[in-house]
């Protein structure tokens, strides 16, 4: 039997499927299935969203997680790829203060609707949570875009730290370009280089 024959059998969606088609709309209908059955998540090391750190690693493994069709954001490493995102001072500055103030927002609404720290949940009631704040602008917006720095992660070069082994480019049966970024010509570096090569080009310069 063919492999996404296998999936149908047991899974109703293909993530594969999913990611080249539904989009990040039909994931909401999809949480269910996506997160399936776990015990606890992986600590993390606290990043630069401090002591949202651990929040934010989970949600990303609820949105997804490895559940044997594919990897999940932990063996994609895309925690370490939200980071290194809201770390950088090129990536636009206004989606990563909306990610910045969705996560403090997540942070309240848990206390609020649940009556307890997002830490303190079991796994079951924080992808309740997750399912329930989606049906709000903000909760809906702030996980679209995690979703979307998630199958970012999927496909980005390994030499970032992400994208581990190239376990999504086997999955999504990617082929990347060449050339491949190095560590001598890797992004944000590049963008200094290409600085200095119009400047040096400059013919007032010469």
């Amino acid at each position: 039997m063919h492999i996404e024959e296998k999936r149908k059998v047991y899974y109703p969606y293909s993530r594969r499927q999913f990611i080249k088609g539904l989009g990040v709309i039909g994931m909401w209908s999809m949480l269910p299935y996506l997160s399936g059955c776990r015990s606890d998540f992986s600590p993390v090391k606290e990043g630069i969203l401090g002591t949202h750190s651990q929040m934010a690693a989970d949600v990303m493994d609820i949105l997804f997680p490895e559940d044997g069709h594919g990897p999940g954001s932990v063996q994609i490493n895309a925690y370490s790829y939200l980071n290194w995102v809201l770390a950088d001072e090129n990536y636009d500055a206004d989606i990563k203060k909306s990610i910045f103030k969705g996560f403090a927002r997540l942070a309240d609404f848990s206390k609020e609707h649940l009556g307890k720290p997002f830490g303190k949940m079991s796994p079951k009631e924080k992808e309740h949570l997750i399912a329930k704040v989606t049906q709000y602008g903000w909760g809906e917006s702030l996980m679209a875009r995690l979703v979307s720095l998630i199958l970012d992660a999927l496909v980005i070069d390994p030499i970032y730290g992400v994208n581990v082994k190239e376990v999504g480019w086997k999955w999504l049966e990617h082929i990347p370009g060449h050339p491949r970024a190095t560590a001598a010509n890797k992004y944000p570096d590049i963008l200094g280089r290409k600085k200095e090569l119009v400047i040096f080009s400059n013919p007032s310069q010469l």
